[in-house]
């Protein structure tokens, strides 16, 4: 068995996982990961489609529709199979998953898949609010930059890393309402796995000539780089205290940031929960409860990033400012 940790969970797994912080063995498991082992129920279990997610026919890649979801008869599994040969299994109560794959697909494939979406479904169906966002330390505190794909998360963390800042988590923040260190009016985030996943460009500009240390990639996706950073908490792995959040929006010459009211920054950060399309009606109003908490008491700024890797500079002076006034 191997042990690793991710998003304060304590994961066991019957193969290595090299994407995840390793971690000693432990009597509390979190989340069991099987790879060497099919499900035993496999051969007889009813499999119907999702009733509300089904078939992703209206997102389809070469032709092949992008996600297809199921779930067992008595409600207990879902069965998520994607485009690529990827398959999962998981237990509702997100205790349990199953990694299977099919040509064109390989372990490396069903490895970032598992890293990436199946664990962000698994915080949702253990009730963790996740958000699509990265964080960063900043005196001791954490900063979220959060967004959809390809507004530049990734690439903001490793801005920080670049000048010395340990990131805490890349593209799944998962919150933490009312952790044991820090009283129930503290929203804390939890670290994540230990890189960023970058496209080669950005990561020559952001981290140097850095080689990826994990190449999980198809031709068109990212890989793992360590960020230069510790990639630690200043209290060794605890719930990180939120200090200010950051919605990356549309880019321009300048940086530009204006506070958001809160019910602004509601609708905004309800909108970047980590696969917003996939959760169900109990899932998005127990996340709606975390984060109407939460925009009253963590500021949240809208972040017209500048439109170029090389005047990214000033973005992080904007930040520092910002976030030295709200700490």
């Amino acid at each position: 068995m191997y042990f690793y940790t991710a998003y304060g969970l304590m994961l066991r797994a019957d193969v290595p996982l090299p994407v995840f912080k390793p971690a000693s063995a432990a009597d509390q498991i979190d989340i069991t990961v099987s790879v060497a082992h099919e499900p035993p129920f496999l051969g007889y279990v009813n499999w119907h489609p999702h009733p509300r997610i089904g078939i992703r026919a209206d997102w389809q890649v070469e032709g092949v529709p992008f996600l297809e979801v199921a779930e067992s008869a008595d409600g207990i599994y879902m069965r998520l199979r994607y485009y690529n040969g990827t398959q999962f299994i998981l237990t509702r109560a997100g205790t349990h998953v199953w990694v299977a794959w099919s040509q064109p697909a390989t372990f490396d494939t069903a490895l970032n898949m598992l890293a990436n979406p199946i664990l962000g479904l698994c915080l949702h169906l253990r009730g963790i609010v996740p958000l699509h966002a990265s964080a960063v330390l900043i005196g001791g505190q954490a900063v979220l930059f959060a967004g959809h794909s390809g507004h530049g998360k990734s690439t903001t963390a490793s801005l920080f890393a670049r000048h010395g800042h340990s990131v805490i988590t890349d593209d799944i923040a998962a919150i933490n309402a009312g952790a044991p260190l820090h009283g129930a009016d503290v929203f804390c985030v939890q670290t994540g796995y230990p890189y960023v996943r970058l496209y080669d460009e950005t990561a020559a500009a952001m981290l140097g000539n850095a080689s990826p240390e994990i190449d999980l990639r198809t031709p068109k996706d990212k890989a793992y780089f360590n960020p230069n950073a510790q990639f630690e908490t200043t209290n060794d792995g605890q719930p990180v205290p939120i200090s200010a959040i950051y919605l990356l929006v549309a880019r321009g010459d300048n940086p530009q940031m204006i506070r958001a009211k809160p019910i602004m920054a509601l609708v905004s950060l309800s909108d970047k929960l980590y696969l917003n399309t996939l959760i169900d009606d109990a899932m998005r109003a127990g996340a709606f409860h975390v984060l109407s908490r939460m925009v009253e008491r963590v500021p949240v700024y809208l972040l017209a990033a500048p439109d170029g890797l090389d005047k990214l500079d000033a973005l992080y002076e904007a930040v520092l400012t910002t976030a030295a006034i709200t700490s």
